[in-house]
């Protein structure tokens, strides 16, 4: 190693356990890299990069996925049973200020087999649909909150509070 001039050792294990701890925690994203290697150039692929850095900084990038459903997403399975039209920007709504957005953005959108590279904000989104997003962690938590929590969805969709305890409907019968 000392004659290599090598500034850095590669952990064989380690970069194999990195690769499946990636496809265990998000089994979309070795989809999204093959998909951006088969049609996109380096011109894109820089593009992409740029965004990335514009959203997280100098902070660590994360990756994660949703299926669109009942099991992952119930908050907006009840908000469409409710009549709510689902637009993909509802996940990137902050739950403490819906007028602020996440640290996050959509890289890819997959149903029935199709695929959506970097699909807009204002996508609508259906059930099975499978949805690839990059950001900063903390992103993820407050993301899972939206789409776990119906009052919170409630709240980013109307600005109202949906929550049903007796104060709130005593506040909305005299307002």
């Amino acid at each position: 190693f000392k004659n290599s001039r090598a500034d850095f050792v590669m952990e064989p294990g380690r970069i194999i356990a990195n690769r499946i701890l990636a496809h265990v925690k998000s089994p979309l994203l070795p989809a999204f890299i093959e998909e951006m290697l088969e049609r996109y150039d380096d011109v894109w692929a820089h593009t992409l990069i740029n965004r990335m850095s514009s959203i997280v900084g100098d902070e660590e990038l994360d990756s994660w996925a949703y299926v669109v459903g009942e099991e992952e997403t119930p908050a907006l399975m009840e908000a469409k049973r409710q009549g709510f039209d689902l637009k993909l920007s509802l996940f990137f709504k902050d739950p403490h200020n819906r007028k602020r957005n996440l640290h996050a953005f959509p890289l890819m959108l997959r149903r029935d087999g199709m695929v959506d590279m970097l699909p807009g904000e204002l996508d609508e989104i259906q059930e099975g649909d499978e949805v690839l997003i990059c950001g900063l962690s903390k992103s993820n938590r407050r993301m899972r909150w939206t789409v776990n929590n119906y009052n919170v969805l409630h709240y980013i969709i109307t600005g109202n509070d949906a929550s049903n305890n007796l104060l709130s409907r005593f506040l909305q019968k005299n307002s």
